[in-house]
């Protein structure tokens, strides 16, 4: 008898504050469990943010730079850059590579005169109204900016007609035999808000987004030399800063730098 009352006690198995301490140690264990979890949740998640970022970046400063490399293109020399800043660049360059050129004439006849409001031209094809337009004279370095103000005539010879009469004359003489008529564009690359945007003769469109509001694009100007100049006719070289960001994952931030040296401009 004594011996089953024993065995009865000994089965009756855990008190209540056992069990109260083993639910508090597994609610321990858990919650320690599921914050790791979520910890390297995260940090699988940042890894991968970090990486599209690091792709997205490579792209953007790939071309950018490709973008100020044609700065210039298809532009008289000391007319290639217009205006600058630390965050925007303003300039010329012949997107294109559309030309053509004045009907060749006799020395001391003027192929175009100031006062004029049409050119008289080689070809017009592919040219159209509000294209803008350089007449450069390349032995002298003359040069005049206008636009074409309606459509291109063809005859004997082409005609563009002009949006502003010319202040120039351009004589032929010994040298001067060849005058040349590019089409060009007019391009703004400046960093606006959360975004890098180039404009293209007014248009505008975004290059790339998702940058540092104040930060995300840095343009430093350098000449020949080296050293960092505001002249435009001396820079020679661009370095190009951007600091991309995630909107959702502020710890996904990532500066790209690129020094573009421009093929266009004269020394």
């Amino acid at each position: 008898m004594n011996t089953d009352i024993k065995t009865l006690r000994n089965s009756q198995g855990m008190t209540l504050a056992e069990v109260l301490v083993g639910i508090i140690i597994g609610t321990i264990l858990l919650a320690a469990g599921y914050k790791s979890f979520i910890a390297q949740q995260e940090a699988l998640e940042g890894a991968g943010d970090e990486a599209l970022i690091r792709s997205k970046g490579r792209l953007a400063a790939k071309l950018l730079a490709k973008e100020l490399r044609l700065i210039g293109f298809g532009v008289p020399p000391n007319a290639q850059i217009i205006s600058i800043n630390s965050s925007s660049i303003t300039y010329r360059a012949a997107l294109t590579d559309l030309q053509t050129s004045i009907p060749p004439g006799e020395p001391g006849d003027n192929g175009a005169s100031a006062g004029d409001t049409s050119l008289n031209v080689v070809s017009a094809d592919g040219f159209a109204d509000l294209n803008n337009i350089v007449i450069y004279d390349p032995s002298t370095g003359e040069y005049e900016f206008d636009y074409i103000d309606g459509d291109p005539v063809e005859g004997d010879p082409d005609t563009l007609p002009l949006g502003d009469a010319l202040t120039k004359d351009f004589t032929f003489g010994v040298n001067s035999k060849f005058f040349r008529i590019n089409q060009y564009n007019q391009i703004t690359v400046a960093l606006s808000g959360t975004s890098i945007e180039k404009t293209v003769d007014g248009s505008t469109q975004v290059f790339v987004d998702d940058v540092d509001a104040s930060t995300g694009l840095v343009l430093e100007y350098f000449d020949a030399d080296g050293n960092t100049t505001d002249t435009l006719s001396n820079i020679q070289k661009i370095s190009v800063t951007i600091n991309l960001i995630d909107p959702d994952n502020d710890r996904a931030s990532i500066q790209f730098k690129t020094d573009v040296t421009l093929r266009n401009i004269s020394t």
